[in-house]
């Protein structure tokens, strides 16, 4: 795929949400946003910048329709 790289926010928004798995890999048939919520790497991290930025995400799961 050679298309010409658009501004992120531009794109398709896409949060994967994962308790007591691992995500393996994303596909996709064209560029998209994408950030994972790891529920249990959120409840160990002790740095509080990263508890911060799951703490925003999840937030912004509420402003998405589920679609899986």
């Amino acid at each position: 795929m050679c298309n010409a790289v658009r501004n992120i926010n531009d794109l398709p928004r896409v949060i994967i949400e994962v308790e007591g798995g691992v995500v393996q890999a994303i596909y996709s048939s064209e560029p998209i946003n994408v950030s994972v919520l790891d529920r249990d790497n959120w409840k160990a991290e002790e740095d509080q910048t990263e508890r911060d930025y799951f703490a925003a995400l999840e937030k912004e799961c509420d402003t998405l329709p589920e679609v899986f």
